[in-house]
């Protein structure tokens, strides 16, 4: 390997999750229907192989299938050959901004950390998930919940590539991968987890041919931490995408998700919004913040404009629930609507599916106290005029008058026909519409209270070209 392949690049990373992770054991325990992948010392990890796929997958996704797999390997029975790219394991960071590598004995060294005692958790976030069918109620088998790690950790990963060329470009487009909005790592990635962000680039390159490159390579430590005989390093410009910047501020209030604890008193609401912590650092320092942050999960997002968007493009093709040639809302959620597999992907059992190509985050806010109020709900007998049974109950809505700053990515690529389609450009243009216009209702309620409406504007990275079908 070495002396077909001489030329040894090496970079060493430093990754922050900007929105939570979960990459997942594939298994529950016997309680949550997902675990995370951990280390031997108990503590979320981001597998090499996890790492590898995805960036392969951009990889192949940009460049061509030869190229890809003279890069990353293949498995063919008539040409196998070993990939050229490298993967570590990803390490946790402690408190002090350092990765744990390697067994700890010392099991107070981990719970008297803040950072690592917290990810030793078993479920240190959980949330509840559920698809919605065309009737507002939960599909069959469509209602769980996903463990994750919280925003904000950081880890550090060694990625590194052996090449027979001095200057091989393959290594600089590597590396420009991690600066794409869909480099996402774990489950549910357009669903707004997975998101990371590179807060360091130490990196390097050696010719083992060469005695002095061979001296430094010599020199260089295994340890992830030990930046010895590396540079800092500035990642490339990626290729830009068409990003909408969607301002919103709530016409009355609203709520995403379950919650656990009341925001604004001490009086427990029955229905409460999703409030979470997370990491921030600070002079190379970690830690939990105090105060939990208001969760707008991408997810409540998205399954709004999905439903909207197969409305859209349902009504442009002429598909109607009474039109006699199709089956009532047959293309509500099917493969036979192309904007809904386009633009959110799909997936079958048999053939696997497609990722889509939107891509949305999960909003952190932190809204004062006094901006939540509760509102109280009752139904009514219809005989007797009195409370129902157990129908009596309030919730906690947040209704905070500042704007709410939404990202919307749409992940474009010139030989994709079916983004180019008109109507499906359309249809997400109408849906966008609705929801700065108060037309469409986000969040817990699906607006039967009249909450969940917002008023707002739409201002796209690049002038509105491509929603427009301009060059």
């Amino acid at each position: 390997m070495l002396a077909d392949y001489p030329n040894f690049y090496i970079a060493r990373l430093v990754l922050e999750t900007r929105t939570p992770l979960s990459i997942s054991a594939g298994r529950g325990d016997g309680v949550f229907d997902t675990v995370l992948v951990r280390d031997v010392n108990s503590l979320p990890a981001l597998p090499g192989s996890s790492i590898a796929g995805v960036l392969r997958h951009l990889y192949q996704y940009n460049y061509a299938d030869q190229s890809t797999q003279a890069l990353f390997g293949s498995a063919d029975l008539n040409h196998e050959r070993p990939s050229q790219v490298h993967v570590s394991w990803g390490c946790l960071h402690d408190s002090h901004n350092q990765p744990i590598e390697g067994l700890i004995l010392d099991q107070y060294r981990l719970m008297d950390d803040p950072l690592l005692s917290d990810a030793l958790q078993l479920t240190p976030i959980v949330r509840d998930h559920v698809r919605l069918t065309h009737r507002g109620t939960a599909a069959e088998q469509a209602q769980f919940d996903r463990t994750s790690l919280r925003a904000g950790h950081r880890f550090t990963v060694e990625l590194s590539l052996w090449s027979n060329k001095q200057k091989d470009k393959r290594w600089e487009n590597l590396l420009a991968l991690l600066n794409r909005p869909d480099f996402r790592l774990g489950g549910a990635t357009r669903r707004g987890l997975g998101a990371l962000g590179v807060v360091s680039l130490q990196a390097s390159k050696f010719n083992l041919k060469n005695a002095n490159d061979f001296a430094a390579y010599q020199r260089l430590s295994n340890k992830l931490a030990d930046s010895h005989e590396l540079t800092e390093k500035t990642l490339a410009e990626t290729a830009t995408f068409p990003q909408a910047s969607i301002s919103l501020t709530p016409r009355e209030g609203y709520r995403f998700g379950q919650g656990t604890e009341p925001f604004f008193s001490e009086e427990k609401a029955d229905l409460l919004p999703v409030r979470e912590q997370k990491v921030v650092w600070n002079n190379n320092k970690g830690f939990l913040t105090d105060d939990r942050y208001v969760v707008i999960p991408a997810s409540g997002v998205k399954g709004a404009l999905r439903h909207r968007v197969a409305f859209h493009y349902n009504a442009l093709n002429g598909y109607f629930a009474d039109s006699p040639a199709t089956e009532p809302n047959k293309n509500s959620n099917k493969a036979a609507n192309n904007a809904v597999t386009t633009l959110f992907g799909f997936a079958k059992e048999k053939s696997g599916g497609q990722v889509g190509h939107m891509v949305l985050d999960d909003l952190y806010i932190r809204p004062k106290p006094e901006q939540a109020f509760l509102l109280m709900h009752n139904g009514v007998d219809r005989f007797t005029g009195g409370v129902r049974e157990h129908m009596l109950f309030n919730e906690e809505l947040v209704g905070q008058k500042t704007p709410i700053e939404l990202s919307l990515t749409v992940i474009t690529h010139p030989e994709n026909a079916a983004m180019n389609e008109p109507t499906v450009r359309d249809a997400l243009a109408m849906t966008l519409a609705d929801l700065v216009e108060g037309r469409l209702a986000l969040g817990a309620g699906g607006g039967r209270g009249g909450y969940g409406y917002f008023k707002g504007s739409i201002k796209w990275s690049d002038e509105g070209a491509w929603i427009q079908g301009k060059p």
